[in-house]
C-alpha cells in the first residue's frame, strides 16, 4: 500500500504560506498539490495496434473473459480504467471529465466520453492494487478521438505494456514510433507478445528473438515476454511485470515533480508579489503636508493681520468723527435753547441722546466691515491651500465671520448693564448646555457685546466726564438772547471740543474692536488648528503602521521565499 504522507512536511509549509497572502496562484498550486497527494494513481497503460488483443488479455488477468468487448469497431473505443475495490462500481467520464454513473448497454462514443472506470473485485487487480490499469485504444486507428484519447495519458503513466500480436512477425516502424515516443514520459516499458496460443513455441521464440534485435538496433533497452489470454499463468505473469516496478518509488517521485512544479510556480508568484509590494505613503505625507501648511499660514496670517488692520483706523475715525458732528449740528437749536435756558442738564441729555446712537450705529458698521475685511484678507492667504481638503481655512474664517455679522446685527446691540449682564447668563447658560460647540459660541457672542457696547460706554463716559469743562468754557454764552449767535457759537466751539475729546478715544475702542475680532478669529481658528493638529497626528500614526506593516510584509516573504528555495535546492539534491 502506497505511503502517501512523505511530502507533509512540505505540503505543510506551502500551507502555511498560502495562510499568509489572499492570492489565487498560490492557493490553486496548494490545493493541486494536495489533490495530487491523495488521488495520484499510478497507471499502466496497455498499448499496441488494433486487435493486438490488449482487452482479451486484460479479461483473463480479472478473469472476466467477456467483460472487455473486443473486436469492436473504431467508432466505439473508449480508454477503460480499471481499479482494485472491495465495492464494485463504475462511472463515466465526459470530454470536461464531468462524472455519471456508468449504464451498463450503453453506447459510449470516443466523441462524446474521455473514458470509463470501474472498480472491480479481481484477485488480478488486488494483487496490483496500487496500480491503475488503462486499456487504451489501438494506436494506428486513423481516429482522431482514438488518437486523442490515449494521446490524453502521455505524461501519466507511470508504465507502459506494449502487447504484440505475435501474428504479425515482429514489431514495425508504428510501433518503433511509439515507443520513442512514450520513451519521453517513462522508463518502465516492457513488450508483450500476445496469442502466444496462435503459434509454436519456436515461432515464438523466433519472434520474441527478432523484437528483441530491434529493439537493441534502436537503442531500446526493454524486456520482452510472451502470454496468452489462455495461459493459467497470466495472473501471476502480468502482475509480476507489474509489480516489478517500485510502486512508492515512482509515487514518490511524481509527487515530488508536483511539488516542485508547484512550489516554483509559487515562488514567482511571491517575487512578483514582492516586487510589486511597495509602501505607499502618499496619502498620509499630503495630508500631513496640507494640514502642516495649513497651521503654518493661519498662524503667520494672525502675526500681520493685527498690525496691517490698525494701519488705516484714522480713516475711519474720521468717518465717525463726521458723523457726531453731523448729527450734533442737526440739534443745535435744541442744544442753544438749553444754553439759554441755563439747563446743564437738558444740553448733556441732548449731546449723549444725540451721540449715543451714532456711536453704537457706527461702531456696528466698522464691525461688520471689520469682520467681512478681516475674513476676505484671511481668505486671500488661505486661497493657495490645497482643493483637496474638503474643507479650508477660507471657508472656516468665513463661518466664523458669518456668526460674528450674524450676532452684531441680530440686534445685540445693549445698551444697559443689566440687559447686557442678562444677555451673558443666558449665553453662559448655553454654554454649559453644549460640551462641543457652546463655549466657542459663548465666547464669540461675548466679544462681541463688547465690541459694540463696551466699546461705546466708554465714548459717552468720556464725553460725560469732559462735559463740565465745555459747559465751563460756555458760561459767557449764558443768558445771551441772541439765538443764531448761541446756535454758531455752539457749532463752532462746543461740537469741536466734543469730536476733539473723542477722536483718541474712538480711535483706540477701533483698535481694540480689530484686535478683539482678530482674537476671536485666532479663538476659533485655535478650534479648528485643534482638529488639524488630530488630523496631522493621526496621518502620522497610519503612516507609523504602514511602514511597520510593509517591513514586516516585506521580512515575511522574504523568509517564506527562502523556505520555498531551500526545499527546492533540497528536493534537486
Amino acid at each position: 500500500m502506497l505511503l502517501r504522507t512523505n511530502f507533509d512536511e512540505a505540503i505543510h509549509t506551502l500551507e502555511e504560506i498560502n495562510g499568509h497572502y489572499e492570492n489565487e496562484g498560490i492557493r490553486n498550486a496548494v490545493n493541486l498539490i494536495l489533490q495530487a497527494r491523495d488521488e495520484y494513481e499510478l497507471k499502466i497503460l496497455v498499448v499496441g495496434h488494433f486487435n493486438a488483443g490488449k482487452s482479451s488479455l486484460i479479461n483473463s488477468f480479472i478473469e472476466r473473459p467477456e467483460f472487455l468487448e473486443v473486436d469492436l469497431g473504431e467508432t466505439t473505443a473508449l480508454a477503460s480504467e480499471l481499479r482494485y475495490s472491495e465495492e464494485e462500481k463504475a462511472f463515466s467520464f465526459d470530454k470536461k471529465m464531468k462524472k455519471e454513473a456508468f449504464v451498463s448497454g450503453r453506447k459510449y462514443l470516443p466523441s462524446e466520453y474521455d473514458h470509463i472506470s470501474y472498480y472491480l473485485k479481481a484477485n488480478g487487480l488486488k494483487e496490483i492494487e496500487d496500480f491503475v490499469i488503462v486499456d487504451t485504444p489501438g494506436f494506428d486507428t486513423a481516429r482522431e478521438d482514438h488518437t486523442r484519447a490515449l494521446a490524453s495519458y502521455l505524461g501519466y503513466g507511470v508504465g507502459f505494456i506494449m502487447v504484440v500480436d505475435v501474428q504479425k512477425g515482429g514489431i514495425d516502424s508504428q510501433i518503433l514510433n511509439y515507443l520513442y515516443e512514450i520513451s519521453e514520459y517513462s522508463e518502465n516499458i516492457v513488450i508483450l507478445v500476445n496469442k502466444c496460443d496462435k503459434r509454436i513455441d519456436s515461432e515464438v521464440a523466433e519472434v520474441v528473438e527478432s523484437i528483441e534485435f530491434i529493439l537493441d538496433q534502436h537503442g531500446f533497452d526493454y524486456p520482452v515476454y510472451s502470454i496468452s489470454k489462455y495461459d493459467d499463468k497470466v495472473i501471476e505473469k502480468v502482475s509480476g511485470i507489474i509489480n516489478g516496478i517500485d510502486a512508492q518509488e515512482e509515487y514518490d517521485a511524481a509527487i515530488k515533480d508536483i511539488v516542485s512544479a508547484n512550489a516554483k510556480n509559487i515562488l514567482e508568484i511571491l517575487r512578483v508579489v514582492s516586487e510589486n509590494r511597495f509602501l505607499d505613503t502618499y496619502e498620509y505625507d499630503e495630508i500631513i503636508r496640507i494640514q502642516e501648511r495649513k497651521k503654518e499660514l493661519a498662524k503667520k496670517s494672525f502675526e500681520t493681520k493685527r498690525r496691517e488692520m490698525g494701519e488705516n483706523v484714522d480713516d475711519d475715525v474720521e468717518v465717525v468723527i463726521e458723523k457726531v458732528k453731523s448729527a450734533l449740528r442737526t440739534r443745535s437749536d435744541e442744544a442753544a435753547r438749553a444754553i439759554e435756558n441755563r439747563s446743564t442738564e437738558g444740553l448733556q441729555a441732548i449731546i449723549l441722546d444725540t451721540i449715543r446712537p451714532v456711536l453704537i450705529e457706527s461702531v456696528k458698521e466698522f464691525s461688520v466691515e471689520k469682520i467681512t475685511e478681516i475674513s476676505k484678507s484671511f481668505q486671500a492667504d488661505f486661497s493657495n491651500v490645497s482643493k483637496e481638503e474638503e474643507r479650508g481655512l477660507d471657508e472656516i474664517v468665513m463661518d466664523i465671520a458669518a456668526k460674528v455679522q450674524g450676532l452684531i446685527q441680530s440686534g445685540a446691540f445693549l445698551t444697559d448693564g443689566a440687559g447686557r449682564e442678562g444677555a451673558l447668563e443666558e449665553q453662559d447658560s448655553d454654554k454649559k448646555k453644549s460640551e462641543n460647540g457652546g463655549n466657542a459660541i459663548y465666547k464669540l457672542v461675548t466679544a462681541a457685546l463688547s465690541i459694540v457696547t463696551g466699546g461705546t460706554v466708554t465714548w459717552v463716559e468720556a464725553i460725560i466726564v469732559l462735559l463740565p469743562e465745555i459747559l465751563a468754557g460756555l458760561k459767557c454764552l449764558f443768558g445771551e438772547s441772541n439765538h443764531s449767535k448761541l446756535i454758531k457759537q455752539y457749532e463752532e466751539m462746543v461740537i469741536p471740543q466734543i469730536t476733539n475729546s473723542l477722536w483718541p478715544a474712538i480711535k483706540e475702542s477701533f483698535e481694540n474692536n480689530i484686535e478683539t475680532m482678530i482674537t476671536i478669529f485666532e479663538t476659533e481658528m485655535g478650534n479648528s488648528i485643534d482638529s488639524i493638529t488630530q488630523l496631522i497626528d493621526d496621518a502620522k500614526s497610519k503612516k507609523a503602521r504602514s511602514e511597520e506593516e510593509y517591513e514586516a510584509f516585506k521580512k515575511m516573504i522574504a523568509g517564506d521565499i527562502e523556505r520555498i528555495e531551500n526545499m527546492m535546492e533540497a528536493y534537486n539534491d
